[in-house]
Formats: structure tokens, sequence, C-alpha cells
């Protein structure tokens, strides 16, 4: 809801700087060739807001640099099949009302484009295999639909993002081989649609997811071979759709989910990768014991290799230990200046509370029987294991540190 009241209020700012403007081309207007890109100063002189869509479709040109006059586009922009290398004629260009596609295009950034503050539908960026970054769109704040990056083979970084402030639908990424790491994107709490990381080859950790709370539809983790680790989800508390983990080569142990409530999980898919033997986390237990929906579990390694191992896991647990993970709480998270460790039900008992970076370099280690607060201030931001040990059990979790 916060997204769609801070776009329609800049919406409505626009608008009454559109009336200052000259408007044109109700219905849009399609480029071609060169030749009409040049010609658009001479046919349509002073016209700074395209009232309609803008669709550029030609291997015959080079440049956009006669359309230096446009300022807003209140319908889509469209580039597909292009042979553009240079977007400086999009200088001016400050916001689209619609949906903004770039497909097949042979620009290598979006540097030109920087004066772009807000896309009101989806930016799409597919197929556009000499794009490396995202360079140009750093002043970008708002986008009120999906954020769809797939089949960029080159795309390295997404840092230029990092401005983003609103994001008012699903999270794509998909087939991005090249891309390591997505920080840029920390500081969402809520995906409103889907979450999809998908054919991500580079990708080492989800660490610049650890910011989301909430995914509104199918949180989809697949096909991404180096990733050893799904502790960037660690903050997760419902997803509201499908579960899916597959083809993820690398991955040992599915900690890291431990806070998605298995009642907003309405599929559970984990298959395909024939490292993962640990699955037996309280959530997918519960899952399975309740029926709370359909699963497919197949083709891992032994101990989450069928439904059966993994509730077989479940039922192996230490009662002592399931009881107390439920009590012990630590907060904030984030931490910025101290971290409480509330040991619950078990205050009394002898806990050695260790704290890992996230290299697994133990930082911090102490033994308590009650209440303890960590000060972090010093820390180095980042993702942290926290373990609490007694005779009787062991816990693990997640702790982001900024």
């Amino acid at each position: 809801m916060r997204q769609l009241i801070f776009f329609f209020s800049l919406l409505f700012s626009v608008i009454h700087s559109v009336n200052a403007q000259s408007s044109c081309l109700l219905e849009g207007i399609s480029f071609y060739n060169q030749a009409q890109i040049d010609d658009f100063p001479s046919m349509y002189p002073g016209c700074a807001v395209i009232e309609g869509y803008v669709n550029i479709d030609t291997r015959n040109a080079s440049n956009v640099d006669s359309l230096i006059q446009i300022t807003l586009i209140q319908g889509d922009l469209q580039m597909s099949e292009n042979n553009i290398t240079d977007l400086t004629g999009f200088a001016n260009l400050t916001g689209i009302y619609g949906n903004a596609w770039f497909s097949e295009n042979s620009f290598s950034s979006f540097h030109g484009m920087d004066s772009l503050g807000f896309v009101g539908g989806t930016l799409g960026i597919s197929e556009s295999y000499g794009l490396d970054s995202l360079d140009g769109l750093q002043n970008l704040t708002l986008i009120g639909g999906d954020l769809d990056l797939e089949d960029n083979s080159n795309l390295v970084t997404i840092d230029a993002l990092s401005g983003l402030d609103s994001l008012g639908g699903s999270l794509l990424l998909e087939d991005l081989p090249r891309l390591q790491h997505l920080d840029a994107l920390i500081g969402r709490e809520t995906i409103y649609g889907a979450l999809v990381v998908d054919g991500l080859d580079s990708l080492l950790n989800l660490n610049g997811l650890l910011s989301i709370q909430h995914v509104e539809s199918t949180l989809k983790i697949r096909k991404n071979v180096l990733l050893p680790t799904l502790e960037g989800l660690a903050n997760i508390q419902s997803i509201n759709g499908e579960l899916i983990l597959s083809q993820n080569d690398a991955l040992t142990s599915l900690t890291g989910i431990d806070s998605i409530s298995p009642t907003s999980i309405t599929d559970l898919t984990i298959e395909d990768s024939g490292q993962l033997n640990f699955c037996s986390l309280d959530n997918i237990c519960s899952f399975l014991f309740d029926n709370v929906g359909p699963h497919t579990i197949e083709t891992n390694d032994v101990g989450c290799n069928s439904a059966l191992e993994i509730t077989n896991a479940c039922n192996g647990s230490n009662d002592i230990e399931e009881n107390v993970a439920r009590t012990l709480t630590f907060y904030p998270n984030p931490a910025s200046n101290n971290l409480t460790v509330d040991l619950g039900d078990v205050n009394g008992v002898n806990t050695t509370i260790k704290l890992y970076d996230g290299s697994s370099k133990l930082v911090f280690e102490k033994q308590s029987t009650l209440t303890l607060m960590i000060d972090v201030s010093g820390f180095a931001r980042g993702m942290y294991s926290l373990e609490l040990a007694t005779d009787e059990y062991v816990l693990r979790s997640q702790v982001i540190i900024d």
C-alpha cells in the first residue's frame, strides 16, 4: 500500500509539471529506422511529453540523439532488436508511466538515461547480451510493477539499483550467469509478487535479500550451481505461494528458510540438488506432518531424498531442542549497536553463546546463564551466525549487523 501511495503522489506532482510542457502523440509513436528518429524534432517541434507509447524497433539505427527533447512518456517504452549503442538522447527523460521493456539490444549499460526517476509499470530487460551493467539507472527510485531481468548473459552487476526505494511487483532474476551478488537489493522488506532467483551460475550468496520479510507469491531458488547456502533468506516469515528449491548443486542444507511459516507455503518442491542432505527444519517438518499442501521431494542426497526421509529425521529430533528453539529469541535483527540474546525458558542454564562472521571466523564467545547483551557496534556490516549451545542442544540462527 505504501508503494502505491508513493507512486500516485509522484504521479500527481508530475502531472502538474506536465501542464507546463508541450505534449503530443496521444496514440504513441514507432521508430523503424534512424531517419525517423532524426526527423522527430522537425516533425514534432517542442514536444516534450509523449502521451502514448514509444516503440523503437530497428537494426538500422545507432543512436537516439534526436529524442533529446522528450522528458516524459505516459505510455510504454519498448526498445527491441536494436543496434543502438548510445542512449544519451534520453538524457532528459525523467519518467515512464507505463512499462519499460528492453529486449535484444546492443548497448552495454544505460548511460544516457541518468535522469530516469520512475517506471510506473514493469521494468523488463532481457536477451541483451552486450549488457554488462545497469549503470545509468542510479537515479531510478521507483518501479511500480515487476523488476524482470532475464537472459542477459554478460550482466555482471546491478549495483546501479541501490537507490531503488520502491518495487511494487515481483523480483525476477533469471539466466544471469555472470551476476555474483545481489547486494544492491538490500532494504526491501516485502516483495509484492514472486521472488525468483533462477540460473545465476556465479551467485555465491543471497545476502542482498536479507531484509526481505514477506513474499506475496512464489519463492523460487533454482539452478544456482555455486550457491552453498540459503542463509540470505533468514528473515522471510511468509511467502503465500509455492516454495521451489531445485537444481542448486552446491547446496547442502535448507538452513536459512527456518522462519517461513509452513501455513504460508501452498506447494513444496525440493529436488535435483545432489549434495542436499539436511532438510528437517521445524517448518518443513510441520508442512509434511500436517499435510499443508502438495509436495515433490526427490533426487537429493540421503536425508532429503524423499518426504519419508525428512519426516524420519524430524521424528528423530531431540524434543528438548525443538522446545527450546521456540522460546529463544535475539533482537533486534538487523542490529547496529547492541544485540540482545534472550535465553527465555532456559534462563539459569549454562549456555555458550558464539558469534561467527561471514567467513566462519569466531568473533565473540561467552558463557552465560542469563539474558545477554552483545555490543556489536564495532563489528563489520554483514551476515553473522549466532550459536547457542548447552549440554542438551545447539541452536543456530542468522543475524544481520548493519
